[in-house]
């Protein structure tokens, strides 16, 4: 599922900006070769400034000068990068106590962040919304560190001990990547249940039972939450009369909550 999902969201990001950029890219191109050939007809000497210049910035891999600015440009952008998505990635993996909590305090996230305390409470509070939008900058961050790790390899390729001028953008791009699928698990994947109803042929099985999620059913047994006693339970299909689905609810919210 988080490769599916991930998929699924590149694909709805990446589409619309590569037909976008592609539109762009081939107008450009008409109109270059369209300038190209004034020029060449029109003016000649100008053409070949335009030619050289062109071969100038085409051959910046001849330039060791350029390639180490650019290479101190990058390291710029990786320690603003790094400064910015590091604690971000850190955050929602410092969220505990969520199941067991009573739903009403939901800023007791056990840490003094607000944005930590904000993003447990919209776990809390069923907001996937706000989850989703967060989870989709965290997989922006990793797509451009990635691109800062392509860049400097790139920039730093033939140089002598290029593995260690990289090292530190591909450390971050694991440790990002490392991180994503455990952020998926806490953000992306929906805590909605189905609330239940169960009833025995004696009436004995749900007496003391509160709201029940019910997490999975099989043809011998059903695992359900009980919200209120905060306990996992495992029930045995034939000691159930019926069930009765209520509605869908949210698994860390207060009990009864939707």
């Amino acid at each position: 599922m988080f490769l599916l999902d991930i998929s699924v969201i590149a694909a709805r990001t990446l589409l619309p900006i590569v037909v976008v950029l592609g539109m762009i890219g081939a107008v450009l191109a008409i109109v270059g070769y369209a300038f190209s050939r004034i020029l060449t007809d029109r003016a000649p000497g100008v053409a070949e400034r335009v030619n050289r210049w062109e071969n100038e910035v085409l051959s910046w891999r001849d330039h060791l000068r350029l390639r180490q600015v650019l290479y101190t440009v990058l390291v710029v952008l990786f320690f603003l990068h790094t400064d910015t998505y590091i604690n971000e990635f850190n955050r929602p993996l410092q969220i505990s106590n969520v199941l067991y909590s009573d739903g009403g305090n939901v800023t007791a996230a056990g840490s003094k962040d607000q944005k930590t305390i904000d993003l447990r409470k919209a776990l809390l509070e069923g907001n996937d919304q706000r989850t989703h939008v967060y989870f989709f900058n965290l997989l922006l961050g990793e797509a451009l560190a990635g691109l800062l790790l392509v860049l400097a390899w790139h920039i730093t390729d033939g140089w002598r001990w290029q593995p260690m001028w990289v090292s530190w953008f591909a450390i971050v791009f694991i440790i990002y990547s490392a991180s994503l699928p455990m952020v998926y698990g806490v953000l992306w994947v929906s805590a909605k249940y189905p609330v239940i109803d169960l009833t025995s042929p004696d009436g004995t099985l749900t007496r003391d039972l509160g709201t029940l999620y019910l997490l999975s059913k099989s043809d011998t047994e059903f695992v359900v939450w009980d919200a209120h006693g905060k306990r996992l339970l495992w029930i045995p299909k034939d000691e159930v009369k019926w069930v009765d689905v209520k509605r869908v609810g949210n698994l860390f919210g207060p009990p009864g909550q939707k």
